[in-house]
């Protein structure tokens, strides 16, 4: 007898195997399963139609099954499963009377004589010799014996048979990283309806019903896929889960196996009587517990994407194809406004479909990403990987409509700004780019902020901005400047979050300012001229561009205080300037006598992000000046003279 057990990877896996063994015991205890075995014999019966090839073979001419066989074949083998009902129709009639045999040629079931089993209960033998119809029911004990099946008088009209032992349920649990709030249960096959519940790891503990997470809806039989389950709390951490089907018994669509006490809707057993279950490691990743970002997106025609609405700093709003910062760790739920004509799709540098709507992408499967497709949205977390392949998103029907993916790393800084050296009225400067992730206000601060002045520093700030990325943004100044000098730009947060800028008035201790990776304070600064000033208060004396002499004022002249130079330009000792200020922001951390940043920046304190800010913008301007100084052909430069 050949013999066929189910094809289940994941329910052979040898890692498993133990842990499932002793699940019996545990969800046995208390909860009455001893009549949950025996419905399976009251489903229909399967339909296998047979037909005489002369007197040379059997021909399979139909079944209702198309496990058992395939149709037209002579002498096939035929699969037939344990527990099930078989109705064969044999259109050969008397005079090729069909017999099921073991192997030594015994008779079990028979046409035209008494067999075996035919007065076994529970195979409950039916004959119709007029129709030459006959049913059964392949017990385990028939199944045992069962090997082939012949006609009774052309021994020629023989086929082999294997056996199928498979349960009335089934269960495929694959580890997954989750929000902590669902999970998703690869496959689960219900042969009489029921629901899937998840348990947690007190199921070992012989807690079945205090392990019960979650459960889905009723499921009417048949076979499902990606069912996702909510649970009734939250995971955290990582968790071994344990996916079970149940019974709908009594058949009323409600799940009551909890407060039964386990005598109604009692799980379903395989072929040795132990609940069937798949287990998974479930990890609630880094990011994957941070709050959700939505993004919303509409076609420009066929032309563009453009970004209609967004949460954090993802892309500036309104802007033909720009780019998405992605940040890894962070679960993205995008609405496609364009989405029937407009499929929205992640790709990477080659063209290859990663993510895409309406037909998956190669990281669709990938559960870290958990990708959610329903149309209108979809939603997917960007992990390592991901952010590794993705270079642009796409619309897959049109290619003009195509931007950049800029990844960013899981502790890249929440926020970025860029300013760069202009000419100005004096009245107010404008940022090329701000980036906020959590929303906050823009500052710009003149050089004070090098002498461990920061709140003395501030010279204008914007209105509240939500989180988004803003280009272009014009900042009006408190006071005008009269001359051309150094300012620092600085994204703040809007802590505690009521729309009022107040980092100057609370000494330090509200809207602090976006930190980096390193704990610093994020900045970046520029040389601005007044479009009115005189020529000589640039400070230039052989007519170099405005690079060296930006590079001059701000390590030089400026950063002394912002008192200015004299007519010539070098009445200050530039290098020197350069060292006082630098000394004394580091004094101010030393001392302490600024006031602090509160846990956000530590015992830094404001003195440690004036020291920062020193450091970081003297040591950019200097190299800016070695390097014009090394083009000029000079052995050496002193930054207060150019």
């Amino acid at each position: 007898m050949q013999e066929r057990q189910l094809d289940d990877e994941t329910r052979r896996r040898s890692d498993r195997r133990q842990f499932l063994g002793s699940l019996a015991g545990l969800v046995a205890l208390g909860t009455g399963l001893g009549g949950a075995a025996g419905s399976q014999d009251q489903q229909s019966a399967v339909t296998v139609r047979l037909d005489n090839v002369a007197a040379d073979a059997w021909k399979l001419v139909d079944t209702d099954d198309g496990t058992v066989a395939s149709v037209g074949a002579e002498n096939p083998t035929l699969a037939l499963t344990v527990g099930t009902r078989y109705r064969f129709v044999n259109d050969g009639g008397s005079d090729h009377p069909l017999e099921f045999r073991d192997g030594e040629y015994g008779r079990l079931l028979s046409q035209a004589v008494n067999g075996e089993f035919e007065d076994a209960e529970a195979v409950d033998w039916q004959a119709d010799d007029e129709a030459h119809e006959y049913a059964f029911t392949l017990t385990e004990e028939l199944a045992d014996r069962m090997e082939n099946y012949v006609c009774r008088f052309h021994t020629s009209m023989f086929g082999e048979i294997d056996i199928i032992r498979e349960p009335p349920a089934a269960v495929a649990f694959q580890d997954q990283s989750t929000s902590g709030s669902t999970v998703t249960v690869d496959s689960v096959r219900l042969d009489d309806g029921g629901f899937l519940t998840i348990h947690d790891s007190r199921l070992l503990d012989g807690q079945p019903r205090e392990s019960v997470r979650g459960v889905s809806a009723a499921l009417d039989p048949g076979t499902y896929e990606g069912i996702e389950v909510t649970l009734e709390e939250a995971l955290t951490g990582e968790n071994t889960l344990i996916a079970m089907p149940h019974r709908d018994e009594p058949a009323d669509g409600e799940y009551r196996f909890v407060e039964s006490g386990g005598d109604e809707d009692p799980p379903y057993l395989d072929l040795d009587g132990n609940p069937v279950v798949d287990t998974a490691e479930v990890a609630v990743g880094a990011g994957q517990d941070a709050p959700e970002v939505s993004v919303s997106i509409d076609n420009v025609g066929v032309s563009a994407w453009e970004v209609t609405d967004a949460d954090a700093g993802v892309a500036p709003l309104n802007r033909e194809n720009p780019a998405l910062r992605l940040r890894v760790g962070t679960r993205y739920t995008v609405e496609n406004g364009g989405w029937s004509s407009h499929p929205f799709a992640l790709r990477d540098a080659d063209g290859d479909l990663l993510l895409t709507q309406g037909s998956g992408g190669s990281f669709a499967d990938d559960p870290a990403v958990g990708w959610t497709d329903d149309g209108v949205e979809v939603a997917f977390t960007v992990t390592e990987d991901l952010a590794a392949a993705a270079a642009n998103y796409v619309c897959t029907v049109h290619p003009s409509m195509e931007g950049a993916i800029e990844p960013l790393g899981a502790d890249e800084p929440a926020a970025s700004a860029t300013i760069t050296d202009q000419e100005s009225d004096g009245e107010a400067v404008v940022v090329d780019a701000v980036r906020l992730d959590d929303g906050g206000f823009l500052t710009v601060h003149d050089s004070h902020l090098l002498d461990g002045q920061p709140l003395e520093s501030v010279r204008g700030v914007t209105d509240y901005l939500p989180p988004g990325v803003y280009e272009d943004v014009e900042v009006a100044l408190d006071e005008p400047i009269a001359e051309e000098q150094p300012l620092i730009v600085m994204p703040h947060r809007d802590e505690p979050a009521d729309g009022e800028y107040r980092f100057v008035e609370s000494g330090g201790e509200d809207d602090l300012p976006y930190l980096d990776t390193g704990g610093e304070a994020v900045v970046d600064d520029a040389t601005v001229a007044v479009a009115d000033a005189e020529d000589d208060e640039t400070g230039g004396v052989d007519g170099d561009d405005d690079t060296d002499s930006g590079a001059g004022n701000a390590t030089g002249d400026d950063a002394d205080g912002g008192d200015g130079t004299g007519s010539d330009g070098t009445e200050s000792d530039g290098a020197s300037g350069s060292e006082d200020s630098t000394d004394g922001g580091e004094q101010a951390t030393d001392d302490g006598d600024g006031a602090g940043f509160g846990p956000a920046a530590g015992a830094a304190g404001i003195g440690g992000l004036a020291a920062y800010a020193a450091r970081k913008l003297n040591l950019r301007r200097e190299a800016a000046a070695v390097e014009a100084a090394e083009q000029n052909g000079e052995q050496s430069v002193d930054p207060g003279e150019n």
